[in-house]
């Protein structure tokens, strides 16, 4: 699966972390979101000075895990920006904190992609770099709005669960990238 991460601001630590270890688990591209809630201490976009920190971390990240390509971090985009901008050539999943008739548990959605890719390919499974393409919405510190949420889902992106857990935005960012490689086949298995 490919995959491009679409993470809310949040503390710039936060971030470097999400783009350290998603990098690692295979993302493909890092798009940072300005959206309703910011935590205390970030306002507006990030800085150029700490763009290019988090591309220097991506460079890292790639070369510790001996990835070829390196996941361009783009310019932050508001959220609907964000969330249009990828519609169009891939799934979008927004985690959604609130386990309502709205969302699904993660694991679903990526067995029904899974399921269409199978389906697709004539029941064979795409690894690596090859197979599906998706984009996954972290919200910021706080999670994305209700308003964001139905915005979102409205534009034709899919609101998800992680179940009854509330995890930071970086630890949802691990969690959903190594859920998508173990679904999609791409943990050696």
């Amino acid at each position: 699966a490919r995959v491009t991460m679409l993470l809310g601001l949040a503390r710039p630590e936060r971030i470097e972390l999400a783009i350290q270890k998603c990098t690692e688990l295979g993302a493909v591209r890092f798009i940072p979101v300005l959206s309703e809630r910011v935590q205390g201490g970030v306002t507006g976009a990030p800085s150029r000075s700490r763009l290019d920190r988090w591309r220097r971390i991506a460079i890292e990240a790639a070369e510790q895990c001996g990835r070829a390509v390196v996941p361009p971090v783009d310019e932050p985009l508001p959220v609907m920006d964000a969330v249009n901008s990828q519609l169009a050539a891939r799934q979008l999943f927004c985690m959604w904190e609130e386990r309502t008739g709205d969302s699904s548990p993660l694991g679903k959605a990526l067995k029904t992609i899974e399921t269409q890719a199978l389906e697709k390919n004539d029941g064979q499974r795409e690894t690596g770099t090859g197979g599906c393409e998706m984009a996954v919405l972290i919200g910021p510190p706080g999670g994305v709005s209700h308003a964001e949420a139905s915005a979102i889902q409205e534009a034709g992106a899919s609101l998800v669960t992680l179940g009854p857990r509330v995890l930071r935005s970086e630890t949802a960012a691990i969690v959903v990238m190594s859920a998508i490689l173990y679904e999609m086949g791409d943990l050696g298995g």
